[in-house]
Formats: C-alpha cells, structure tokens, sequence
C-alpha cells in the first residue's frame, strides 16, 4: 500500500483525479487508518509482557499518533528523547525526556516519560492499603523534574530563538504497567486510583489502557468499514 501511495503521489492526473473524488479518498485515508491501528495494535498483542524500555520507546516513537490518544485535545510529539535541560558545569547531568509535545492550540508543552507494561504500579500491602510503588514514585519524581528543568531554561534552550512549545506549566504524562494483570481486587484497584486521581500536574496511565484505545478506534473502523460495504 505504501508503495502504491508513493507511485500515486508522482502521478499529477490521478492525484488531481483523487482530490475531486472526496467519496473515494476519504475512503483511502480511513484504510490506511485502519491499517496503521491494527499494526500497533498486534505488536501490543504481540509484546504485551515485554519489559524493554527501549523496545517501547522505538515502538511509540514509529507510531506517535498513539499517545495523540492520550489527550482530549489535538497534541503533536515533536520529539524523542528531548533534552530539556541540567546539565552543570562538567556537561553532565542533563535530563532527557522520552517524549516532547505540544498542544497545538495553546503550544503548551507535554512531557511524556514512559517504563514498560511489567513495571509495578504498586508496592507491598501497608495497614490494608498498596501505597505506589517505588518505580512509579520515582517515574513521578523524573517527570516533576523534568517539568521544573524545563520551565527554568526554555529560554536558553532555545538560544533566544521562538520556541517551538511554551515553558508555561507544561503537561505530564507517565506511561507504565499493566492494571489487568495487577489490579487484580477492588482493593488494589481502589489504592491505584486514590493515588494517581490525587496527583497534581502529572496524568498516569498504564499500557494496556493506552491500547484499549487503540482497540477501541480499530472496532469503530471496522464497523464504519462494514457499513461502507453492506
């Protein structure tokens, strides 16, 4: 199909052919669509017990317009492992951030950091409650601290150039473990949501309800491509 598109696309008459049919390109645009969802959406079924870090980052790094499905708003990724600033003297230290985007409405700034679908999302049982556990505390601990670097040197980030984002309270999002396969009982499901529904600033969400969504827009797909056909 990729190929097809590229040989379209050099071809003037029937690209100028295909704008005037909004019937049939809008119909185009959907199968690629379609395509592009199933494609991520069998790698997740594929790699769901993967504990990469690395294997995800090039994963959502190809396929970016997943974490668009993080957000109720229109946002882009403009880059991977973005390097927002704290270095020191030595040239060290400096925080890189799995993800940069904007909202491209306001330019506001989105700082995703993910770990992987096996990370624990909880800790041991402490007087009948599962507080955080200690990856997930330090994610959130990286994250603020990424979001703080940020704020401070946007403008010697940008060497006094327009800045692609705004430094101006930026989004936070942290991507890590699996609540199907841990939160297995009301009570471990109540302590996971009493604490991310309390942190400020900072939107946690774990793998597989990431590609819920994903799942979710596959089944309207193909339900809206049904209906073309019948």
């Amino acid at each position: 199909l990729r190929r097809v598109l590229r040989w379209l696309a050099h071809r003037a008459a029937t690209t100028e052919q295909l704008a005037g049919e909004d019937s049939e390109l809008s119909e185009l645009y959907a199968l690629v669509g379609l395509a592009n969802l199933r494609a991520v959406l069998k790698i997740w079924t594929e790699n769901s017990e993967n504990d990469s870090e690395e294997f995800w980052q090039e994963v959502l790094t190809q396929h970016t317009f997943v974490l668009s499905q993080l957000f109720a708003y229109p946002v882009v990724v403009i880059k991977d492992k973005a390097y927002v600033g704290g270095k020191r003297v030595d040239n060290l230290h400096g925080n890189l951030v799995d993800f940069l985007g904007k909202i491209t409405s306001s330019g506001a700034a989105v700082l995703i950091e993910i770990k992987h679908p096996r990370t624990p999302l909880l800790g041991p049982i402490y007087r009948q409650v599962f507080p955080p556990s200690r990856d997930l505390g330090g994610a959130l601990s990286q994250v603020l601290s990424y979001r703080e670097s940020l704020m401070h040197e946007i403008h010697a980030l940008t060497q006094g150039e327009s800045s692609p984002v705004s430094g101006s309270d930026p989004r936070c999002v942290i991507i890590l473990g699996c609540a199907a396969r841990e939160l297995t009982d009301d009570t471990r499901k109540r302590s996971f949501e009493r604490f991310r529904d309390r942190v400020v600033g900072v939107t946690v969400v774990t793998f597989d309800e990431v590609f819920s969504r994903i799942k979710g827009l596959v089944e309207l797909f193909a339900s809206s491509e049904n209906d073309v056909s019948s």
